[in-house]
């Protein structure tokens, strides 16, 4: 997510704090160009998070602060508690919590967790399913899990790949 279309946001007449705060997510989840966990848009996004949610933090704008953040300032939750408005970390990257974060839009009546995030240049809706974190897709055809990293060649048998693998946390914003 790019300064210019988090500011857009903020700026909508119609922009809830939901929107906000996904935009914010957005912009620290990782964008075009950048590795997992470097610092990137954090210094908007946390300017956002204070005029929009009232929220005071100072971080460095990587995931991994965030994090920090929320650890010891707010709530971290089971995966299966997720509700709508929780942001999720993941660790794509295998390095500790977190490198990547979503935020949760939806968790359905299946405990399918919808949730937005932001990878290669733009802000994608994917999926998750904490009961069955490898699992691909349902018997129906439902996606379960999003991939969140890619396969490689040089891959030990071991790598995770799927969106419920990699979930190490699950953070709740006290109101």
């Amino acid at each position: 997510m790019t300064a210019p279309l988090l500011l857009a946001a903020r700026r909508s007449r119609g922009a809830s704090g939901a929107a906000l705060l996904l935009a914010a997510v957005a912009a620290l989840a990782g964008c075009a160009g950048r590795l997992p966990g470097e610092a990137g848009d954090g210094r908007i996004v946390e300017q956002a998070l204070r005029d929009e949610h009232g929220l005071r933090f100072g971080t460095d704008g990587t995931v991994g602060s965030l994090y920090e953040y929320v650890r010891e300032n707010h709530e971290l939750v089971p995966p299966s508690h997720a509700v709508r408005g929780d942001v999720l970390f993941f660790s794509i990257a295998g390095q500790g919590c977190a490198d990547h974060a979503g935020y949760v839009e939806e968790v359905e009546d299946s405990g399918r967790v919808v949730f937005r995030e932001a990878r290669l240049g733009g802000v994608r809706r994917s999926y998750l399913h904490p009961e069955e974190p490898s699992v691909r897709r349902a018997p129906d055809g439902r996606i379960l899990n999003s991939f969140l990293r890619a396969r490689r060649m040089e891959d030990p048998p071991t790598a995770r790949y799927h969106a419920g693998e990699l979930l190490c946390a699950v953070g709740r914003i006290k109101r």
